[in-house]
Parts: structure tokens; C-alpha cells; sequence
């Protein structure tokens, strides 16, 4: 995970290897992550041999301590699957008082 300020906003970027090609109607999904009271925010859709970027305010990469990725279905819940793939916690880039 790399993280880079991007005026108000931080541009977090998730960089996957070796994920398995997701399978017809599969996808992978990232998301921001507290796992003590497990509340997710979704990010987006993610590449499973590449990267890819999303730009989150800065209050809101505040609240989460980690980034998760889990194996959706193409199934129309907007919810998070139960197959979390990756996971890592992180550090927002500065701390602003």
C-alpha cells in the first residue's frame, strides 16, 4: 500500500502479486479497513496482477488503520464478501492536528 497526499485527499494506491486470476463473475475488491469494529469502506476494484488507485479524503483515511482485499461475486451485493484475500495495516502519510 502507497499513499501519497493529494491536496485534501490521499491517493492510496494497492499494488497486488500473484493473486490467481479471479474466475467468470468473480472480482477482487479493496477496501479501508478498522479491524476492531470491522467497518469497511469500499475503494474499488482491483486488478489481480497490477495495481490501482483511488484518491479518499484525508478525514476519511484518518478512521481506518488498514486495507483489505477481498474475492467478490458478481452478484449485485455491494457488501463484503466473506473471502478476504490481502490484507495490511498502514500509516496515513501525515498526521494533521
Amino acid at each position: 500500500v502507497l499513499m501519497a497526499e493529494r491536496g485534501s485527499n490521499v491517493v492510496v494506491t494497492i499494488r497486488t502479486h500473484d493473486l490467481p486470476t479471479a474466475r467468470q463473475g468473480e472480482f477482487y475488491y479493496a477496501w479501508l479497513l478498522e479491524p476492531e469494529t470491522n467497518k469497511m469502506l469500499p475503494l474499488g476494484q482491483v486488478g489481480p496482477g497490477g495495481s490501482a488507485s483511488f484518491e479518499v479524503p484525508d478525514s476519511l483515511v484518518d478512521r481506518y488503520v488498514a486495507v483489505d482485499v477481498s474475492l467478490e461475486d458478481d452478484d449485485g451485493d455491494p457488501g463484503h464478501s466473506v473471502t478476504s484475500v490481502l490484507r495490511g495495516s498502514y500509516t496515513p502519510p501525515t498526521t494533521k492536528s
